[in-house]
């Protein structure tokens, strides 16, 4: 997240407004979890996928338009408020690999997106970017970078508050975390750094044809777990 930070891909008022709704829906969500079968949530993950995966491929990338670089501040992630600030709404405009993008906040829809995510986070025990990425895109109009920057700002709140709902619902082995715990984080740091920097490499129908990739394999991979298929395929080995 430092890195999306430095190269400006991170909308921090956005993330901020995502994340305070989706700490307390984060709750909720953990502490419904508990009460379902494995398999009935291993299920709904992999319907919820296909809705994303089916959602995500009729949004239309944002528009953009070219300017100099005196037209805006300095930095691949340059910003700044368009208008006058409204109580509810406030105007964006970043620039993301030589484009400018102009969105609006709507402070209700976002809080809305953002308590959503928080109760999926919870509910499934997943960071929920993978529904959040394509709701940026799709309801706010934030470019892809932008919109996988912001999703870790907002996902930070999700993933702590769920898991603390986790634990003290009795979910999570705190023991067997700390085991996983160092190779988790190893791969981790080098992988955030690398996908940020990616992030700012490759382009938005780019990036968007890697979430798609990533979408399906995890639909075929929980639609499997659910179904219990890669468990007797894995058992007959």
């Amino acid at each position: 997240m430092l890195r999306h930070l430095r190269q400006g891909t991170i909308d921090v008022p956005l993330g901020v407004i995502l994340m305070v709704p989706g700490i307390l829906a984060a709750q909720l969500g953990s502490q419904l979890s508990h009460r379902l079968p494995s398999k009935a949530l291993e299920l709904m993950v992999s319907l919820l996928l296909v809705a994303v995966l089916v959602f995500f491929s009729t949004v239309r990338a944002p528009a953009h338009e070219t300017q100099t670089a005196a037209a805006l501040p300095e930095g691949p992630g340059a910003e700044r408020a368009l208008g006058g600030r409204r109580s509810l709404r406030f105007a964006r405009v970043r620039s993301v690999r030589g484009r400018v993008y102009h969105y609006t906040v709507r402070v209700p829809r976002a809080a809305v997106i953002g308590g959503s995510v928080g109760f999926v986070s919870g509910l499934f025990g997943v960071g929920g970017g993978f529904i959040l990425v394509p709701l940026l895109v799709g309801f706010i109009h934030a470019p892809m970078q932008v919109a996988v920057g912001t999703d870790l700002l907002a996902i930070t709140g999700n993933a702590m508050s769920g898991t603390i709902g986790h634990v003290l619902a009795g979910d999570i082995h705190v023991t067997a975390i700390l085991r996983m715990a160092t190779p988790l984080i190893a791969g981790g740091l080098v992988g955030s750094q690398l996908g940020a920097r990616a992030c700012v490499i490759f382009s938005q129908a780019r990036l968007r044809l890697i979430f798609n990739a990533l979408l399906v394999s995890a639909t075929l991979y929980m639609g499997g777990a659910g179904l219990g298929l890669i468990t007797a395929v894995s058992s007959k080995g």
